[in-house]
């Protein structure tokens, strides 16, 4: 079964999709690659990252649930690949990009596993990274929390928090 995080942001960029995934490019030393309808995205062979847009209902979801007024959200997949002996690298590098996009002056965003109040991997504002204690993946996949220097943040995070 492939991993799929969302990272929902409130971007200070004129153009959000193309000018996020071109520094998240930059950052992984990737080249930027067109999606099947045009749009940017950065696609390997282990992971798939790529932006939208949120339309009105997204934007209420995340403003509802997390208390997130958005302007981008990227995804972060890998293939389905059912016979992989490696940890995917999908978490760590979400972890990666995570960090980036919290060194952007004003950005704020969490990233997420589905659209509920349990979710939340992690949130940032104000240049700070907060990673949610609860999230059973800082556990099971130690290399995505070895991303995050010391000292290190971490509280339970739940929805509008």
């Amino acid at each position: 079964m492939s991993e799929e995080y969302k990272l929902l942001a409130q971007l200070p960029f004129a153009d959000p999709e193309p000018e996020a995934i071109q520094r998240i490019a930059a950052h992984l030393e990737m080249p930027v690659s067109l999606g099947p309808e045009g749009a940017p995205e950065v696609n390997t062979d282990a992971f798939l990252i790529y932006a939208f847009l949120p339309d009105d209902v997204d934007r209420k979801a995340a403003t509802d649930l997390f208390a997130l007024d958005t302007n981008l959200t990227l995804v972060f997949t890998d293939p389905d690949e059912p016979e992989r002996l490696a940890p995917s690298p999908v978490a760590t590098t979400m972890t990666k990009i995570g960090l980036l996009l919290a060194a952007v002056y004003t950005a704020r965003g969490i990233i997420v596993t589905d659209y509920t109040p349990s979710s939340i991997v992690l949130r940032f504002e104000n240049g700070q990274v907060t990673l949610n204690q609860d999230w059973d993946g800082w556990r099971t996949m130690p290399e995505a929390l070895a991303v995050i220097p010391e000292p290190r943040t971490m509280k339970s995070l739940k929805g509008r928090t």
